[in-house]
């Protein structure tokens, strides 16, 4: 009789715990999942081979009216001497009711890893979260019954500070003076001195005077001249009378 009731107690108590699961699973559901490699119930399968990258994606829904927060564990998270790592890019994080949320599966494989197929096992654990308490609106009294509107909290103002705010005074910048250009001295030219055995000494060449017998046919000259002149001019005196003499005839 004891063992009848004892096993009755277990199986009602294994019911209220199989209820609650399944309450809390269809809370969070995932809807979806994509990518390289299959799916297995939680286990993801997927071959790599040595320098390979491969990801598998997860979408998640909140079925329920509260927020939850999400927590994502995947063992293992390397294989093959630390050659393959698994990770996720959001282990923890937090959906809003009726929400959806993606989680990334990804699988790392070096250039040393072992070709071949390897498991990874996904676990996913959920926290119900406290909903916010609304804010309660103000609204206007009636002359009915009912309860009484708490008072509004009475704004206490804050006083405006004494002390004057510190100027700070403006440094006006001084002009500096433009430099003065002072011109540079010209330098004087170097004079050289010449050896007095490379000056050359000019030659003169004396012009011999001109000689009497020069002179003399000048004047020779000039008197000739003279003559032919006067010889000339008597000619012409002479005609002049003739053609007088002739018209004052006839």
């Amino acid at each position: 009789m004891r063992r009848t009731i004892a096993v009755l107690v277990v199986l009602a108590l294994g019911l209220l715990l199989t209820s609650l699961v399944a309450n809390a699973s269809s809370s969070l559901q995932v809807v979806d999942r994509s990518g390289d490699g299959s799916w297995f119930g939680d286990t993801w399968q997927v071959r790599i081979y040595p320098g390979e990258v491969k990801q598998t994606k997860l979408a998640f829904y909140n079925t329920s009216t509260n927020p939850l927060e999400v927590n994502v564990t995947i063992l293992p998270q390397t294989v093959d001497n630390g050659n393959l790592i698994f990770g996720v890019n959001n282990s923890v994080f937090v959906m809003t009711s009726n929400s959806y949320a993606d989680v990334t599966l990804t699988a790392i494989a070096n250039g040393a890893v072992t070709p071949g197929t390897y498991t990874v096992e996904l676990w996913f654990e959920f926290e119900v979260l406290a909903t916010p308490t609304p804010v309660p609106t103000w609204g206007g009294g009636g002359s009915g019954g009912g309860a009484v509107p708490t008072p509004r909290p009475t704004a206490v103002p804050t006083p405006r500070p004494t002390t004057r705010p510190t100027v700070t005074p403006v440094v006006t910048p001084t002009a500096t003076p433009a430099a003065t250009l002072v011109p540079s001295p010209t330098p004087k030219p170097t004079v050289t001195p010449v050896p007095t055995s490379q000056v050359t000494t000019p030659t003169l060449t004396p012009v011999a005077p001109e000689s009497e017998g020069s002179n003399t046919g000048f004047w020779v000259g000039v008197g000739l001249a003279a003559a032919g002149f006067l010889t000339f001019a008597v000619f012409c005196l002479r005609l002049r009378r003739s053609k007088k003499k002739e018209t004052n005839e006839s």
